[in-house]
């Protein structure tokens, strides 16, 4: 086709268009880029005297050097709301705060004997709060709040994000925590003796050495976390979830574990004296050379657990369920296993010396070498039961299930013990 002059000049006319459209949304851009600059500008400007402005009303005090409470007040306010606002910042004013935590809180003002009986200073709980609330998902991996050797006493910091914060040798006593989250936290040799920690999140928590007297950690997550040396005598752990907590040398005498969840946990050489573990959750769980004298293990759930050299003395465990359980060298003088679940379990050599074992479950245990001098198996469930060298001397077997003669002959006992119908006494038993 034969261009003509016309159409070449409205081809021309059309690209020059074009060309100023474009240059046209070109200079507004530019334009965008130079105000948006403008507005950061201001913004961040106005940030910054917000920030001096908050400084000067945090750090207000009176002529004696005494803050003004409610000028101290409203800083705090203004610091927190800036946090909020400004991620660029929220750190800075995080360090800014617990500073003057460690400042006016030491962990020194605790060791006054009136002083736990006292409130938390008006400004620290305030500033408490704010750290609670804060937006943490504005910090990074490597910042960490810093909290350690503070006096925190009674402080209310329920529902709370703590996570992996630095509480160590802190001063917590009576401090609400429920439902706070501490996962991770450092709370090695914390005094958070009276603290209400129900339903708080510990999970992996670090509490070795922790003082935890009387605390109540009823539904608490405890999973993974580390107990060693733990002091927690008369806490309430009922319902609390510690599957593979490490609770080793941790005291526990008379603790409240009802239906505590304590599945692979780590209690070797633990002291639970007197403790309530009624229906506790112990399967696979460690408590080689523990010490249960007295303690309440009705109806708990101990499947392959490891209780080898533990110190059952008069506890109790009627019905609890010990199948496959490693009780060699156990010392259950004088406990109840009152239709207990023994099924398969390793008893060799243990200790059962006036052991009420009626109607016990023992098909398949391992009972070679056992001490059952005086102890009572009317009824028990003897099955394929290993009983050879057990010492049954003057104990009590009548009614017992499926006992075989050669299972009494691989025995030592004596003219006072008790068999079953049909059984005849062996004559080496004098």
């Amino acid at each position: 086709m034969k261009l003509t002059f016309p159409t070449i000049y409205r081809a021309t006319a059309i690209n020059v268009v074009i060309v100023v459209i474009y240059l046209g949304w070109f200079a507004v851009l530019i334009g965008l880029y130079f105000a948006w600059q403008n507005i950061t500008a201001t913004k961040e400007s106005q940030v910054t005297e917000r920030f001096y402005k908050a400084i000067e009303q945090f750090g207000a005090t009176d002529d004696k050097g005494n803050p003004k409470l409610e000028l101290h007040l409203r800083g705090i306010d203004a610091l927190e709301r800036i946090a909020r606002d400004s991620e660029k910042d929220h750190w800075l004013i995080m360090e800014v705060l617990t500073g003057y935590v460690h400042e006016h809180s030491p962990l020194k003002a605790a060791n006054s004997p009136a002083n736990p009986t006292n409130r938390l200073a008006t400004d620290i709980q305030a500033i408490l709060t704010v750290i609670g609330r804060r937006e943490w998902h504005y910090e990074k991996s490597n910042q960490t709040l810093d909290l350690h050797e503070t006096d925190l006493h009674r402080a209310y910091l329920m529902g709370t994000h703590l996570q992996g914060t630095n509480l160590e040798g802190a001063f917590l006593e009576r401090a609400h925590l429920e439902r706070a989250h501490l996962e991770g936290a450092d709370l090695k040799h914390t005094d958070l003796e009276g603290a209400y920690l129900m339903d708080t999140h510990l999970k992996g928590a670090h509490l070795e050495g922790t003082y935890l007297e009387g605390a109540d950690l009823r539904g608490a997550y405890l999973e993974d976390a580390h107990l060693i040396d733990a002091h927690l005598k008369d806490a309430h752990l009922g319902g609390t979830y510690l599957e593979g907590a490490d609770l080793e040398g941790a005291y526990l005498k008379d603790t409240d574990l009802r239906g505590a969840y304590l599945k692979d946990a780590h209690l070797e050489r633990t002291y639970l004296e007197g403790a309530d573990l009624m229906d506790a959750y112990l399967m696979n769980a460690n408590l080689k050379g523990a010490h249960l004298e007295h303690a309440d293990l009705r109806g708990a759930y101990l499947e392959d657990t490891h209780l080898m050299d533990a110190h059952l003395k008069d506890s109790h465990l009627e019905r609890a369920h010990l199948e496959r359980a490693h009780l060699r060298g156990t010392f259950l003088k004088g406990a109840h296993l009152e239709r207990a679940y023994l099924e398969g379990a390793d008893l060799e050599r243990a200790y059962l010396e006036g052991a009420d074992l009626e109607g016990a479950y023992l098909e398949g245990a391992d009972l070679e070498g056992a001490y059952l001098m005086d102890a009572h198996l009317k009824n028990a469930h003897l099955k394929g039961a290993h009983l050879e060298r057990a010492h049954l001397e003057r104990a009590h077997l009548e009614g017992a299930h499926e006992v075989t003669q050669d299972q009494i002959n691989s025995a030592v006992g004596d003219a006072y013990t008790k068999l079953p119908a049909g059984i005849v006494r062996p004559g080496s038993w004098k």
